[in-house]
Formats: C-alpha cells, sequence, structure tokens
C-alpha cells in the first residue's frame, strides 16, 4: 500500500471571552475636564483574540487616588468587542490614579493616569489678623487654587492685594501657584479695623476677606 497524505484548511475562531484589554486611553488628565481622547476597551479570549460576538456590560471606577472618575461609567457592547468610553474626566486631588475596568466574569484591566491641577478657580489670602500701626507685618501668602483646592502651578498670574492703610508692594506675580508679599505695613487710623481682600484679573476672582486689628506703634 502506497502512503496516503492530504491537507484541510481549519479556519479557527476565537473562543469565549476571558478577559478585557485596553486598547487606547490616556496617561494624563486636567481636574475637572474630559480626557484628551476617548478609551477603548476590548473584550477578548484567552489567546488574546478579540470575541466579536461579546455582550456585556463594561465598567469603570478609580481604584488608586483620593478623587473620583465622572461620566458615562458603564458601557454596554452588544455583539462586539469593544466599548469606548469618550466623556471621562477625573474631579478630585492632584495625584496618581488607576482606572479599573471591569466586566462579570472577566479578567478585569487597569489604566495609570496622572492627574494635573485645574483652572484657577479661587484664591487663599493667609495673613496676620493683628498689626502695629507703622509697622512692617509678617509676610502675607496668596495661594492660586482650583475648584478642588489643588495648587495652580502653571504661569505667572498677577495678584493685587487692597485694604485701607495697607502700604508697600500691592501687586506681585504668582510662582509655582504662591505670590509672597513681603515688607507691608499698615499706616492710619488705630480706631478702626482693616479688610484685606486679594484678587486676579484673569480669570476674575476675589479671595476672602481677612479682617486686621490695627493697635498703635511704639512711642517714637
Amino acid at each position: 500500500l502506497s502512503n496516503l497524505s492530504g491537507s484541510a484548511n481549519v479556519d479557527l475562531t476565537f473562543g469565549a471571552a476571558t478577559q478585557l484589554a485596553l486598547i487606547s486611553g490616556v496617561t494624563e488628565a486636567v481636574n475637572r475636564q474630559p480626557f484628551a481622547s476617548s478609551t477603548v476597551i476590548e473584550a477578548r479570549d484567552s489567546s488574546g483574540n478579540p470575541v466579536d460576538t461579546f455582550s456585556g456590560d463594561v465598567s469603570v471606577s478609580a481604584t488608586t487616588g483620593s478623587g473620583v472618575v465622572t461620566g458615562t461609567l458603564t458601557k454596554t457592547a452588544t455583539s462586539s468587542p469593544r466599548v469606548t468610553f469618550s466623556d471621562l474626566e477625573i474631579e478630585g486631588d492632584v495625584d496618581s490614579y488607576a482606572l479599573t475596568f471591569t466586566s462579570t466574569g472577566l479578567a478585569s484591566i487597569a489604566q495609570a493616569v496622572e492627574l494635573t491641577h485645574g483652572e484657577a478657580h479661587s484664591l487663599l489670602l493667609q495673613m496676620t489678623t493683628t498689626a502695629k500701626n507703622n509697622e512692617d507685618i509678617p509676610d502675607v501668602v496668596v495661594r492660586v487654587l482650583d475648584e478642588d483646592q489643588n495648587l495652580v502651578t502653571s504661569g505667572t498670574p498677577q495678584i493685587t492685594l487692597s485694604g485701607a492703610d495697607l502700604t508697600g508692594t500691592l501687586v506681585r506675580n504668582a510662582s509655582g501657584g504662591i505670590a509672597t508679599f513681603t515688607t507691608l505695613r499698615f499706616v492710619g487710623d488705630v480706631a478702626t479695623v482693616k479688610y484685606v481682600t486679594a484678587t486676579l484679573a484673569s480669570p476674575s476672582i476675589t479671595s476672602n476677606q481677612v479682617t486686621v486689628t490695627l493697635s498703635h506703634g511704639d512711642a517714637t
């Protein structure tokens, strides 16, 4: 008998979905702003093949970091291996975050995102509440903060102090989100309290108001 041999084509298809995979996403985000690009998650079998017939929910949550992820947090696939999250953002402290994507019965996948500060939202004025007439007061510090009290370190915004009888250099530019005013003093009537605020021109922001009680200076 002669040896018989032959060949046949075999079409191999994907298996059952066992895991999620990250197709595209971001590594950095700005506080309270939508991600610069969409995040795409794919259902795959144990060999890494996309499962074209996958149907199910995929959800996202922040599993590390002190803030929260917002937007549409659950997407549903219907006979499709992929879901797209297009409106995600993070709200909270500047921090390193892990966004974890899960689907029932499948191995999850995590996306690392570094959150940076958002836009300037408030000013925090820190200064003494007592002073002596015509004597230098301790340094006055103004911090530029975003909506979640993160220091806004970008740019050199101009900060202006205003208050009755307050003298010295009252306009300074912030550096690293902080403006420090030195060698200021009050020169005026000690019978009235003084109210001090700080303002930012663009965007227009006014700080908290500090009340300063002024007493007489040393006899000269």
